[in-house]
């Protein structure tokens, strides 16, 4: 995964998440962007294939688990991947593409 922290193939009940994650301080966004993604499977598990990704049931779920619903974050990593920023400093932005 080069350009988002996660991905999710609902239909087969797969989440992805990128390795940059795993690195010291990520704690709280590796908590954020697995909610997010599985999220996704379970929308659909509840709600039926015709439930749109980031619909009122999906907000609903992630609301539940805590979160904010939102589609990007903004992430420090090692690699330049995404952009970087005035400073040169290197981030990731979870886009999410489902």
């Amino acid at each position: 995964m080069r350009t988002s922290l996660g991905r999710c193939y609902p239909r087969r009940r797969i989440v992805r998440l990128n390795e940059i994650l795993l690195l010291p301080g990520n704690d709280d966004l590796i908590a954020e962007v697995a909610c997010h993604e599985v999220a996704h499977v379970a929308a659909q598990e509840l709600y039926g294939e015709g439930c749109r990704p980031h619909g009122p049931e999906w907000c609903e779920l992630i609301r539940d688990a805590g979160f904010e619903p939102r589609l990007r974050v903004v992430a420090a990593g090692p690699e330049p991947e995404v952009r970087r920023s005035s400073t040169e400093s290197v981030l990731y932005e979870h886009r999410c593409l489902t």
